[in-house]
């Protein structure tokens, strides 16, 4: 959950940023530094909670389970 929040917070950054680099153009190239920042963050987090997420999860142990006992039905075992 906290991944997610931290995603979150980079996204706005990311919007905030934009937003002063269109509106002050003085500072462009540190604002677009920052922007490459945020967002290189946002992809770092994002493909942690991807690698760390239960829904990503190859197979379903209850589905499996429920296999063997129709297997164990079907045979008689």
């Amino acid at each position: 959950m906290r991944l997610k929040i931290a995603r979150k917070e980079a996204k706005e950054s990311e919007y905030w940023l934009r937003l002063l680099k269109a509106l002050n153009a003085n500072h462009k190239e540190i604002t677009e530094e920052l922007i490459c920042e945020a967002f290189e963050l946002k992809k770092i987090l994002s493909s942690i909670i991807n690698k760390t997420s239960i829904k990503k999860m190859p197979y379903n142990l209850t589905f499996e389970f429920w296999d063997l006992q129709t297997l164990f039905l079907e045979f008689e075992l």
